[in-house]
C-alpha cells in the first residue's frame, strides 16, 4: 500500500534511472516528504526489474503495482527521457529547480550511484573511486556528509 508522507519538505529530487536503486530511492524520498521525479530512458519504469529479469523469476505485475503505489504517493515517472541528451543535469537543477539529482545507473556490470547537489557539484558513489575516476571533472569537496535513506549525500 502507498505510504504518503505526513508532511512535505518542500525539497525536489530528480532520480535518473528507474531500476532497483532508483525505485528504492524514489519510494524512501517520497515517504520522507520530498517531491520526486524519476527519469527513465526506456518506455517503462523498472529498469533491470522489467527488462533484465525473466517473467518467471519476477512477475512484471509486481513491478507495475509498486510503480503504481509510488505514483499514488506523488512520485512522477517520465519515460523515454535520456538524461544527458534529452535534458542535462544542469538543466534539471537550474531550469527545473531540483535540489538534488540522484543518478542510479548500471554500467559495465557495476552499480554506480551518484548524488550531485546544486551548491557544490559534489559526488558520492556506491562504486567508489572507480566511478569517480570515470567522472574526473567532478570531485567531492570537503563538505559534511549525512545519510539519506542509505545514500550518502553531500550538503
Amino acid at each position: 500500500k502507498p505510504q504518503p508522507a505526513a508532511r512535505k519538505t518542500g525539497k525536489k529530487v530528480a532520480i535518473v534511472g528507474s531500476g532497483p536503486a532508483g525505485l528504492a530511492a524514489a519510494q524512501q524520498l517520497a515517504r520522507a516528504g520530498h517531491e520526486v521525479h524519476v527519469y527513465e530512458k526506456l518506455a517503462k519504469p523498472g529498469g533491470l526489474l522489467v527488462y533484465g529479469i525473466p517473467e518467471f523469476r519476477l512477475p512484471k505485475d509486481i513491478v507495475r503495482r509498486e510503480v503504481g503505489n509510488m505514483e499514488k504517493m506523488g512520485v512522477r515517472f517520465e519515460t523515454n527521457v535520456v538524461v544527458g541528451r534529452t535534458v542535462t543535469i544542469d538543466e534539471l537543477m537550474q531550469e527545473e529547480g531540483f535540489d538534488a539529482v540522484f543518478v542510479a545507473l548500471v554500467r559495465a556490470g557495476e552499480q554506480i550511484i551518484v548524488v550531485t547537489r546544486q551548491d557544490d557539484k559534489a559526488l558520492d558513489t556506491a562504486a567508489g573511486p572507480l566511478a569517480l575516476r570515470a567522472m574526473a571533472d567532478l570531485r567531492p569537496g570537503p563538505r559534511h556528509v549525512r545519510n539519506l535513506c542509505g545514500v550518502v549525500v553531500r550538503r
